[in-house]
């Protein structure tokens, strides 16, 4: 897990964000956090790119599908590769690169992006 040092969070509901930010630091992991998908993609452009983004789907302003749309449309961002995060089950992202669903074991996040980010 050491080589992810850097996760881009990209959660609207804010105990969430904050649970999931504070594992990634326990691993050793600098979690950078937004609160929608606007607030993400202004945190992929403030750099440096992060090794893995975990994206909820369901979000105000822009959601988890929007952010990677517009995130793939940038040859900088393209291959990062992208966890999607839902309660909804019915909202799979075939797009993305893994899928968990919350809630969420933090052990199998852990799990995910070691396999991502070897």
């Amino acid at each position: 897990m050491a080589a992810a040092k850097r996760v881009l969070v990209v959660e609207d509901d804010l105990e969430i964000r904050e649970a999931i930010a504070g594992c990634l630091e326990e691993l050793g992991v600098e979690a950078v956090r937004a609160r929608d998908g606007l607030e993400g993609l202004e945190r992929l452009a403030d750099g440096p790119a992060p090794q893995a983004i975990l994206l909820d789907l369901c979000m105000p302003r822009l959601d988890g599908h929007g952010f990677l749309a517009r995130m793939r449309q940038n040859p900088a961002f393209a291959e990062i590769p992208v966890i999607s995060m839902t309660a909804a089950t019915h909202m799979a992202m075939p797009e993305a690169s893994a899928h968990l669903a919350k809630p969420f074991d933090f052990g199998e996040l852990a799990q995910i992006l070691a396999s991502l980010c070897p």
